[in-house]
């Protein structure tokens, strides 16, 4: 006895869903969906005081953002700064070390400064060379893009002295670097470990 065709289509769908699915089909036919962005209604504003430079105070602006892409991972809401694609970007502000090399301090993403109560300078990092990328490429159209730069993660204080960190593992020679700030968030001043 043959299937009749709407029996056929009925189990070709199905074994097509079936097999389709965990190539994250669902994921992809999802992100055709436009969803306006929720703007969130907090107050961040940072206000930052650096030796030998101006004072500088920075709005931070955060929405909800749809985060869709086709993958398995899943589509879902997050958090990020308005203006910016990734949940994990953030606003920066240049600083200079003694030797006048460009850093950037970086501020916590809006994630973070939605959801968590505390905010301190652990949640903050210090990025030297952005820009910096190297570019291979593999055969006709494949490619591959490397960052150089470097991402200091917050150690300590003394005072308003603050280092950061770089390596220190996997044969990485550890790099400390410092600088002199205070950064405060609607008022509150921002702190870290003391020495």
């Amino acid at each position: 006895v043959k299937p009749e065709g709407s029996s056929l289509r009925f189990i070709s769908i199905l074994f097509g869903s079936i097999f389709l699915s965990g190539c994250g089909l669902i994921e992809c036919i999802d992100t055709q969906i436009e969803r306006k962005p929720i703007p969130i209604d907090k107050k961040l504003l940072f206000d930052l005081s650096i030796v030998d430079q101006p004072d500088t105070s920075i709005e931070v602006v955060c929405e909800k953002f749809y985060d869709s892409m086709c993958a398995e991972r899943g589509n879902y809401w997050s958090i990020r700064q308005t203006g910016l694609k990734s949940s994990f970007g953030s606003s920066s502000v240049k600083l200079k070390n003694d030797n006048e090399t460009s850093y950037e301090l970086e501020f916590p993403h809006c994630k973070k400064l939605v959801t968590d109560k505390e905010i301190t300078l652990k949640d903050t990092r210090i990025v030297w060379g952005r820009e910096k990328v190297k570019v291979e490429a593999f055969g006709e159209n494949g490619k591959i893009e490397s960052w150089l730069g470097k991402s200091f993660r917050y150690l300590s204080s003394q005072g308003a002295v603050h280092k950061y960190k770089y390596g220190g593992y996997k044969g990485a020679p550890l790099e400390i670097i410092e600088f002199e700030f205070s950064i405060y968030l609607n008022g509150q001043l921002i702190s870290g470990n003391q020495e």
